[in-house]
């Protein structure tokens, strides 16, 4: 209700496609099918004409899981340059890695890297692209450097761990993955994974109480 009314202000006497859903997804949410469809409608029926309306239909899209439309969107807008170009090819990348478009998102985040190089969750999404493509060194890099920026993101401690472990090398793999557990403790993904490392090296105890806990995790 108070994001309806601030768009409904800001929009004034404009018809706007992005208010109109909004307001359909209110109605949703209230149990109104017969006016959450009419809303649908009327929404669809709006034609995107303004670069902000089309920025807005791209981000709702994404919510709605559409990476495709949502891409198709995007890249006209990064064309036009009428949204800053890190915001719209960082959403580019995070559609395509969505849509299973690894090789197209790694480039996408890479752009985006161009303008704003400090960004450490850009690193680590690139990082993540590097590791669904089974390119695991170059995986670790991209998460060492977000530790460089940003060292109490567990997330890159997690990845590089488990691109470290998908290299063979388990000691160094079960140490970033103890340091991650720091600052997530009891997080059941770390602790399945650092239970295989442990596995591995037969390490037998310990990976039995890395998996109890994980089982125990609500985390």
């Amino acid at each position: 209700d108070q994001l309806i009314s601030a768009a409904d202000r800001i929009c004034g006497d404009d018809v706007s496609r992005a208010c109109v859903f909004l307001h359909a997804e209110r109605a949703r949410l209230a149990g109104d099918r017969d006016q959450f469809d009419s809303l649908q409608a009327r929404a669809n029926a709006i034609s995107l004409i303004s670069d902000n309306e089309k920025y807005l239909d791209a981000v709702r899209l994404m919510s709605t899981r559409q990476w495709s439309e949502a891409v198709q969107l995007l890249t006209d807008l990064a064309d036009r340059n009428s949204i800053p170009s890190s915001l719209c090819w960082t959403l580019i990348g995070r559609s395509q890695y969505n849509a299973g478009q690894t090789e197209e998102a790694k480039l996408s985040i890479t752009r985006s890297i161009e303008h704003a190089p400090d960004a450490s969750r850009l690193w680590f999404m690139r990082g993540l692209c590097y590791d669904k493509l089974g390119q695991y060194a170059r995986a670790e890099r991209e998460f060492s450097r977000v530790l460089e920026l940003e060292s109490t993101f567990m997330p890159a401690w997690l990845g590089r761990g488990t691109a470290r472990l998908s290299q063979q090398r388990f000691e160094e793999g079960i140490a970033d993955l103890t340091k991650g557990l720091e600052y997530a403790p009891d997080h059941a993904e770390i602790l399945i994974n650092r239970s295989r490392a442990y596995r591995r090296l037969g390490m037998i105890e310990q990976a039995d109480r890395d998996q109890a806990a994980a089982a125990e995790s609500k985390n």
